[in-house]
């Protein structure tokens, strides 16, 4: 067990406990089916960019996380699930912008990539080409839905008597929220990813925007469409 973890739990955790739980639980995504996220330690040195409307110019990364990435994904985004900085048991969702991925040589995908494909050892799926406003929205979609989870796991400890968050209760806590936007990432881009569906996009969009307006209290607060979507 990680040391940070084998303290006692009978007593509350402190800001500093929360923030080693969450680097020592966490899970980064690296939406569009990435295969290698950056350490806990990597995250908390670059800029840490809140929720929000992203931009093609937030992803600042070189090249995808995973080789098949740079000739199928359209694009990547980082996400991450960790505490407030005031350690008071509320999370939030932070992208970081050095390991987002925008694919500009390939747009996103082209003859190459169908190459790689024809010699890859284990059948792949060769991506449709898609659009920059539906890439854009799609790894859109990725944020809100860990910004949603961030939020509802917030409102979920509060909702725990002082007394009982223990650091074991928040521990499983996390960990059922990364499984949770695991299979939730996994099942998106099922629908989405590498292929050209506006109408399943809007869908998960219009999800995601009545989630956000519940956790949020507005649409302003947490938005999810686009703008121009």
């Amino acid at each position: 067990m990680d040391g940070a973890l084998a303290m006692s739990t009978d007593r509350q955790p402190t800001a500093t406990d929360v923030a080693c739980l969450a680097l020592a639980c966490a899970l980064a995504i690296s939406a569009c089916a990435s295969r290698r996220s950056p350490q806990p330690i990597d995250w908390m040195a670059g800029e840490l960019v809140p929720y929000r409307l992203v931009s093609k110019e937030d992803f600042l990364a070189k090249a995808s996380n995973s080789a098949w990435g740079n000739f199928a994904h359209g694009a990547e985004i980082c996400v991450h699930i960790l505490p407030t900085d005031d350690g008071g048991g509320a999370f939030r969702a932070l992208m970081k912008r050095e390991c987002s991925f925008w694919n500009k040589v390939m747009g996103p995908v082209g003859f190459f990539g169908r190459i790689a494909a024809l010699f890859s050892p284990v059948p792949v799926p060769v991506p449709v080409k898609q659009p920059d406003w539906y890439i854009l929205q799609h790894e859109q979609v990725h944020f809100a839905i860990m910004q949603v989870a961030a939020l509802t796991l917030t409102r979920q400890l509060e909702q725990v008597a002082a007394s009982r968050r223990t650091r074991q209760l928040i521990r499983s806590a996390y960990s059922l929220t990364l499984l949770h936007v695991r299979d939730r990432h996994r099942e998106f881009d099922l629908d989405t990813s590498g292929t050209f569906r506006p109408d399943d996009l809007e869908k998960w969009v219009r999800v995601l925007e009545i989630q956000m307006r519940e956790l949020c209290g507005s649409e302003d607060n947490c938005p999810v469409r686009q703008s121009g979507y």
